[in-house]
């Protein structure tokens, strides 16, 4: 889900981090596991996520997740670019 929204967005990492930031801002243990579920999509993330001391662990793996999907995104763009 989180990488067709990147995709569809043409937002940029930081830009993704502060809308998340603000959607989370009050900090509730149900609004995390919902962005988990929406942004983790890989087994090993969602492990982590769930054997993470406290929320900034959490938010430190969100936020590699959607880096990491960020570089597969402007990869595969460029790929399809015939101008690069």
């Amino acid at each position: 889900m989180m990488g067709a929204l990147l995709r569809a967005s043409g937002l940029g990492l930081e830009e993704v981090i502060e809308i998340l930031r603000g959607e989370f801002a009050n900090y509730s243990e149900s609004g995390m596991w919902t962005a988990c579920q929406s942004i983790l999509s890989e087994h090993d993330e969602r492990q982590s996520a769930l054997s993470a001391l406290n929320a900034n662990d959490v938010m430190s793996i969100l936020e590699q997740s959607i880096n990491n999907k960020k570089i597969q995104m402007d990869f595969i763009q460029s790929m399809l670019d015939p101008e690069e």
